[in-house]
């Protein structure tokens, strides 16, 4: 009895000392949010578990070597199974250059990149923070087949140079509309580069899910989420603008800089997600008289009421001071001066408020409402000041059924816009939107997924009845459209995915476009009232191929594409008499737009080495599709070649950084040829018949394009800190994106990094 005694308290103890997986409680949580990630799998041989709710995993007698762990979006982890039961926490990391990472933008809910039907670029924050980007669009112009053009993106040709009103690209902010509403105009400086969680990129037509302004493609920047460890990040820069490649149009004796800080908070109180963010920008430009000086804050609140629940404020305000001018002096010795007059100026105050509210009954159905107040004071001088409201509000609802593999999305939105301007001749005009839409997408099998979407957008502007001496019947503009989309994605094997789609585009005049009215020195901006809406459409075939070559994993991407813009719209240059010229937004008939988008993204780790590389190369070929019909086009371009203006045929871009233990080292490459047409008048000055703005002299010397060169080092000085060196443009390089005003000169800028 004794002996048996003895044999059973050994044996407990033995027991004790032996791993045990009981009742073994594990949760799985995003690296870098420390958010739970809901629906996590983990396989143990043939034994499935899956994260609830809270992001726990409860494993019970692991019967296995390995357990691994796979989300969506996320790296695949492989753990030992021994070492599980010594886990609180296991941490996953997002996919960077992987074929699983996801994207919201294209269907509204969460979708694998390999899945998509149309072209998406992805850009973390990482690549935001290493290029020491400012302004938004500096990232963008690093994006394979876009470009930016004095604060207009261009994607795959899309959209020329419109002086600040009308994008065709949609600009969201957390997924709602954050384009100035009345002007159509990203105003990219008021974007929170400093609270970045993921930036997204579509390109080609999106008006089917998002409506009139995605007619070319859409940028959606999503702020970041609130984290379980509080964390702080602080970042400042110095940057410094040294001489011009040529010394003599060099007008400063102090070199002109730039100063930024920014800091961000992210913190979690159990129920109440919170983020706090903010950046003081001070830049002393290049351009004689030229300066910009802002402020901006903004915060997010999230509330889990309860499982199914969720409130959340989110806000951004921006406080700014800036100048530019729009016309170079003389291209000769005076290339950074403004010309006489033609200096705009003003303060500004900009601000959005976005109560949203989130309704998830269970895993497979979600309604969201949101809502936007967008208010506009910009207080310019000439006369050209202007103010307005834009309130929006859509109501989102999402359905999975499951048994049918299929993915329902319906919503609505309405926006209205009042605005007040000097620009509109002192006239108050009103602007009302509403789209109905909704989207299908269906997997057959695990190769081949369908998608489907339909929308019905109407616009009405109210205005008096006459505006100028244009009449308008009964002071309204009022237009509608259905728009759809159809497109297909098939596996062809583990990382190669076949896609092809079709997707309408619609875009109606802003209000700033019918009915803007100024000058400045001896400009004009002209309304045209009437003005009529654009339409399109783009096709795309294209195919994403993962791979993993000697250490490396990547994504490469092709896409072969073909736009169509019917009465397409462009800003024009006019000469109004002898001796004044005039830009006027005109219907300049048929387009079109054929090309090919090539991607690459990859990603080589070995001990301590890591190579990141980015980039791609696009060509394109746009041209009037009546351009031997029509005289009045022809008389318009600066060379008889049918090609659309402001365009360059061929470009690309690229970014690689090595990094090994706490140094890298980076280098990027752009390059984009020549601007084949422009404006006419800028090079003949009109019916002068003469180059009065030395535009056509300059571009005789200038015109094998541009190549941009920029080398980056940083260096982690611990745990918390990193030190960065940049130089921009190394090898001065001078170059213009639009006709009479030059780009930056050879510069540099030194960023500090500090995370708590």
């Amino acid at each position: 009895m004794i002996r048996f005694k003895v044999l059973l308290s050994i044996t407990m103890i033995i027991m004790c000392l032996m791993p045990s997986f009981g009742q073994k409680v594990v949760f799985v949580k995003d690296e870098l949010s420390r958010e739970p990630l809901v629906g996590a799998l983990a396989g143990c041989g043939l034994v499935s578990y899956v994260s609830d709710s809270l992001g726990q995993i409860e494993f019970s007698d692991l019967q296995c070597e390995y357990v691994e762990v796979s989300y969506l979006g996320y790296d695949d982890k492989k753990i030992p199974s021994a070492e599980v039961q010594n886990l609180l926490v296991i941490y996953m990391t997002e996919s960077r250059y992987d074929m699983g990472q996801v994207t919201l933008t294209a269907s509204r809910y969460e979708q694998r990149l390999s899945e998509n039907t149309v072209s998406i670029e992805i850009l973390k924050p990482s690549i935001i923070n290493n290029t020491n980007t400012i302004v938004i669009d500096e990232v963008l112009d690093k994006v394979p087949g876009v470009q930016m053009l004095d604060g207009q993106a261009n994607i795959r040709g899309g959209s020329g140079y419109s002086y600040g009103a009308g994008s065709r690209v949609l600009l969201l902010l957390d997924g709602i509309p954050a384009l100035q509403a009345d002007s159509g105009f990203p105003n990219w400086g008021d974007m929170p580069v400093e609270a970045v969680g993921k930036l997204e990129i579509l390109k080609g037509a999106g008006s089917a899910l998002y409506g009139s302004a995605a007619l070319n493609g859409i940028v959606n920047l999503q702020r970041t989420f609130a984290t379980d460890e509080p964390v702080t990040e602080l970042a400042m820069s110095y940057g410094q603008y040294f001489t011009p490649a040529r010394e003599e149009t060099r007008w400063w004796d102090a070199a002109p800089y730039e100063f930024n800080a920014s800091a961000i908070h992210k913190q979690r109180f159990q129920h109440l997600d919170l983020i706090l963010h903010g950046r003081i920008n001070r830049l002393e430009s290049y351009n004689a008289d030229t300066y910009e000086h802002r402020n901006r804050v903004g915060g997010n609140l999230r509330y889990r009421l309860n499982n199914q629940w969720t409130i959340q404020l989110n806000t951004l305000f921006n406080f700014a001071e800036k100048s530019n001018f729009f016309l170079w002096k003389d291209s000769r010795k005076h290339a950074y001066e403004p010309s006489p007059g033609s200096i705009s100026s003003g303060k500004y105050l900009r601000y959005m408020i976005d109560p949203v509210v989130t309704f998830i009954p269970n895993n497979d159905t979600k309604h969201v409402l949101q809502s936007r107040i967008h208010y506009v004071d910009n207080q310019n001088n000439n006369d050209q000041g202007n103010k307005s409201t834009a309130t929006y509000i859509e109501y989102q609802f999402q359905k999975k059924i499951n048994p049918l593999k299929l993915n329902v999305v319906l919503g609505t939105a309405y926006q209205n816009v009042n605005t007040t301007a000097e620009l509109f001749d002192g006239e108050t005009i009103s602007s009302h939107n509403l789209g109905i839409y909704g989207q299908l997408d269906k997997k057959f099998g695990d190769k081949l997924s369908l998608s489907a979407g339909l929308r019905y957008e109407y616009f009405k502007d109210k205005s008096p009845k006459e505006y100028l001496g244009v009449s308008i019947p009964d002071g309204r503009i009022e237009d509608g459209d259905l728009i759809m989309r159809f497109g297909a994605n098939y596996k062809l094997a583990e990382y190669t995915s076949l896609r092809a789609s079709y997707g309408q585009g619609y875009r109606f005049p802003t209000i700033t476009e019918r009915f803007i009215s100024t000058t400045f020195s001896s400009f004009s901006i002209l309304p045209n009232p009437l003005l009529n809406p654009e339409k399109g459409w783009t096709a795309e075939i294209g195919v994403k191929q993962g791979f993993k070559i000697f250490g490396m994993k990547g994504i490469a991407d092709i896409a072969v594409f073909d736009s169509r813009y019917f009465d397409m719209i462009e800003f024009t240059f006019l000469q109004t008499d002898m001796f004044s010229f005039g830009f006027k937004q005109l219907n300049i008939g048929d387009t079109r737009i054929k090309g090919i988008d090539l991607g690459l993204g990859g990603q080589w780790e070995h001990k301590d080495w890591k190579t990141t590389i980015f980039g791609g190369i696009t060509f394109i070929n746009p041209t009037y599709t009546n351009f031997d019909s029509n005289p009045e086009i022809k008389n318009t371009l600066s060379t008889d070649e049918n090609v659309l203006k402001y365009r360059s045929k061929q470009f690309y871009k690229f970014d690689l950084e090595i990094s090994y233990l706490k140094f890298s080292l980076g280098g990027a490459i752009r390059y984009a040829s020549n601007q084949i047409n422009v404006d006419k008048a800028f090079e003949t000055g009109g019916q002068l018949n003469s180059d009065i703005f030395e535009i056509k002299y300059w571009r005789s010397f200038h015109n094998m394009g541009y190549h941009l060169i920029d080398f980056r080092v940083s260096y982690e000085l611990n745990r918390i800190a990193k030190l960065s060196l940049f130089l921009n443009n190394a090898f001065n390089e001078e170059y213009s994106l639009r006709p009479g005003l030059l780009e930056a000169p050879v510069n540099s800028s030194l960023r500090l990094d500090v995370k708590f």
